[in-house]
């Protein structure tokens, strides 16, 4: 990155500086997950109308109990 920053006026050097760092980085570390997507719904079985859905969001109205 020192030798991007270097290049100045050269946008076509700095570019292709700029990809090999971002290769070697994606290449050392791979992927960072950012964020994990977790569910902790304990339903009875006695409950119908409870299902599971992307926003984890369940309006009541829909469910009902044996």
């Amino acid at each position: 990155m020192d030798k991007a920053a270097a290049a100045g006026g050269k946008p076509e050097e700095r570019m292709k500086d700029l990809a090999a760092a971002e290769r070697i980085l994606v290449d050392d570390v791979g992927q960072i997950p950012l964020l994990y997507y977790s569910y902790h719904d304990i339903v009875s079985s006695k409950l119908h109308g409870f299902e599971d859905n992307v926003m984890d969001i369940h309006p009541s109205r829909f469910i009902s109990k044996d």
